[in-house]
């Protein structure tokens, strides 16, 4: 390449015809929402979390984020936060629809979730400039 000089654009044509591939051709358009479950009580022994259903919920995945086992092999939550569900759909409220129905779905002594996670990205730019 020189200053001055043409340089023959090889995608050009694939470009002005609209063959070329931008990044927003290649990528998955869904979204993707995670949600944190807290329990109010810590180091408190888990009598169960069942999962399961939240689970079948398509594009629901629930991953342990702080429980252990204490030295009676018993589950125990292992700080305040207890799960992540992270749910996949089509949209923004798609997926943070998913994300509070699998949420609502599982169940353990002291549960609690924020429900205002992700209003204002909903809301759209307008909201985070009030």
């Amino acid at each position: 390449m020189e200053v001055g000089k043409s340089v023959r654009r090889v995608d050009a044509f694939d470009k002005a015809t609209g063959r070329a591939k931008y990044c927003d051709d290649l990528c998955d358009r869904s979204a993707l929402v995670a949600r944190v479950l807290h329990s109010t009580i810590a180091n408190g022994v888990v009598k169960s979390i069942d999962t399961s259903a939240a689970e079948q919920i398509e594009g629901v995945t629930v991953f342990h984020a702080g429980t252990a086992k204490n030295f009676d092999d018993e589950l125990v939550t292992a700080g305040g936060r207890v799960l992540n569900v992270v749910a996949l759909g089509d949209s923004f409220d798609d997926a943070r629809e998913k994300a509070y129905e699998a949420c609502d779905l599982i169940n353990f002594e002291g549960k609690q979730y924020r429900s205002d996670i992700g209003k204002r990205a909903a809301a759209g730019r307008a909201a985070w400039e009030n």
